[in-house]
Protein backbone atom coordinates (compact mmCIF):
# COMPACT_ATOMS: atom_id res chain seq x y z
CA UNK A 1 0.00 0.00 0.00
CA UNK A 2 1.36 3.31 -1.09
CA UNK A 3 1.13 6.16 1.75
CA UNK A 4 0.91 10.12 0.09
CA UNK A 5 1.20 12.16 3.09
CA UNK A 6 -0.62 15.12 4.11
CA UNK A 7 -2.03 17.49 1.91
CA UNK A 8 -1.81 21.21 2.81
CA UNK A 9 -3.57 24.40 2.66
CA UNK A 10 -1.34 27.41 1.35
CA UNK A 11 -1.47 28.86 4.72
CA UNK A 12 -0.33 25.84 6.73
CA UNK A 13 2.31 24.44 4.26
CA UNK A 14 4.18 27.77 5.56
CA UNK A 15 4.36 26.91 8.86
CA UNK A 16 4.54 22.82 7.97
CA UNK A 17 8.71 23.00 7.67
CA UNK A 18 10.67 22.00 11.17
CA UNK A 19 13.07 24.32 12.23
CA UNK A 20 16.16 24.50 9.85
CA UNK A 21 14.01 23.80 6.69
CA UNK A 22 11.85 25.46 4.31
CA UNK A 23 9.50 25.75 1.72
CA UNK A 24 10.71 25.54 -1.56
CA UNK A 25 10.71 28.80 -3.35
CA UNK A 26 10.71 29.30 -7.25
CA UNK A 27 14.76 29.14 -7.45
CA UNK A 28 14.77 26.33 -5.61
CA UNK A 29 12.28 24.10 -7.46
CA UNK A 30 14.23 25.21 -10.58
CA UNK A 31 18.05 24.33 -9.08
CA UNK A 32 16.01 20.58 -8.58
CA UNK A 33 14.41 20.87 -12.39
CA UNK A 34 18.06 21.86 -14.13
CA UNK A 35 19.87 18.99 -11.69
CA UNK A 36 21.72 17.04 -14.11
CA UNK A 37 20.22 18.75 -17.12
CA UNK A 38 16.60 17.62 -16.56
CA UNK A 39 14.67 20.83 -17.57
CA UNK A 40 12.69 19.24 -19.97
CA UNK A 41 11.85 16.03 -18.26
CA UNK A 42 11.50 17.45 -14.73
CA UNK A 43 8.61 15.44 -14.33
CA UNK A 44 9.91 12.43 -15.44
CA UNK A 45 12.79 12.38 -13.26
CA UNK A 46 10.69 13.82 -10.04
CA UNK A 47 7.67 11.01 -10.66
CA UNK A 48 8.52 7.80 -8.33
CA UNK A 49 9.48 4.22 -10.50
CA UNK A 50 5.64 3.18 -9.27
CA UNK A 51 2.08 4.37 -8.12
CA UNK A 52 1.13 6.03 -10.85
CA UNK A 53 -2.25 5.46 -13.05
CA UNK A 54 -2.62 4.71 -16.97
CA UNK A 55 1.66 4.27 -17.36
CA UNK A 56 2.71 7.47 -15.96
CA UNK A 57 5.81 6.23 -13.69
CA UNK A 58 8.66 7.94 -13.94
CA UNK A 59 12.10 7.39 -13.39
CA UNK A 60 12.76 9.03 -10.27
CA UNK A 61 16.59 9.86 -11.67
CA UNK A 62 16.88 12.21 -9.34
CA UNK A 63 15.58 10.35 -5.88
CA UNK A 64 12.63 13.04 -5.19
CA UNK A 65 9.90 9.78 -5.35
CA UNK A 66 7.32 12.34 -6.12
CA UNK A 67 3.66 10.14 -5.45
CA UNK A 68 0.43 11.16 -6.92
CA UNK A 69 -1.23 12.08 -4.01
CA UNK A 70 -3.95 14.87 -6.13
CA UNK A 71 -5.41 17.90 -4.23
CA UNK A 72 -7.94 18.97 -2.07
CA UNK A 73 -10.31 21.68 -3.98
CA UNK A 74 -11.95 24.83 -1.11
CA UNK A 75 -14.88 23.04 -1.35
CA UNK A 76 -13.35 19.54 0.12
CA UNK A 77 -13.34 17.55 -3.38
CA UNK A 78 -10.65 15.51 -3.57
CA UNK A 79 -8.96 15.13 -7.25
CA UNK A 80 -6.33 13.42 -8.78
CA UNK A 81 -5.61 10.74 -6.56
CA UNK A 82 -3.38 8.50 -8.32
CA UNK A 83 -2.76 10.78 -11.68
CA UNK A 84 -1.39 13.95 -9.88
CA UNK A 85 1.20 15.69 -7.57
CA UNK A 86 1.39 19.05 -6.31
CA UNK A 87 3.59 20.87 -4.62
CA UNK A 88 3.28 24.28 -2.70
CA UNK A 89 6.87 26.86 -3.11
CA UNK A 90 6.46 29.68 -1.10
CA UNK A 91 5.97 31.67 -3.87
CA UNK A 92 2.73 33.35 -3.49
CA UNK A 93 0.58 36.95 -3.75
CA UNK A 94 -3.01 38.31 -2.79
CA UNK A 95 -4.57 36.44 -5.70
CA UNK A 96 -2.77 32.65 -5.17
CA UNK A 97 0.36 31.05 -4.64
CA UNK A 98 2.48 29.05 -6.98
CA UNK A 99 2.94 25.31 -6.98
CA UNK A 100 4.89 22.83 -9.26
CA UNK A 101 2.48 20.40 -11.16
CA UNK A 102 3.17 16.83 -12.21
CA UNK A 103 1.01 14.43 -14.35
CA UNK A 104 1.25 11.46 -15.00
CA UNK A 105 0.45 11.60 -19.12
CA UNK A 106 3.04 14.28 -19.09
CA UNK A 107 7.33 14.34 -18.70
CA UNK A 108 7.00 17.99 -17.64
CA UNK A 109 6.59 19.78 -14.26
CA UNK A 110 4.09 23.28 -14.47
CA UNK A 111 4.75 25.90 -12.47
CA UNK A 112 0.86 27.19 -11.38
CA UNK A 113 -1.01 29.82 -9.85
CA UNK A 114 -3.48 28.66 -7.30
CA UNK A 115 -5.99 29.64 -5.12
CA UNK A 116 -4.42 29.49 -1.48
CA UNK A 117 -7.67 27.64 -0.32
CA UNK A 118 -6.68 24.23 -2.16
CA UNK A 119 -4.75 21.47 -1.09
CA UNK A 120 -1.67 20.30 -1.79
CA UNK A 121 1.34 18.22 -1.26
CA UNK A 122 4.77 20.05 0.73
CA UNK A 123 8.56 18.68 0.68
CA UNK A 124 10.91 20.87 2.63
CA UNK A 125 14.14 22.31 1.00
CA UNK A 126 17.25 22.27 4.06
CA UNK A 127 18.32 25.74 4.75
Amino acid sequence: MLVYGRLYTWTAAMKACPSGWHLPTQADWEILYTAGGISFTAGKVLKATSGWDSEGNGSDAVSFSALPAGSRSAFEKYDGLNYVASFWSSSGDNDGAHEVELAYNSDHAAWVHCSKDVAKSVRCVKD
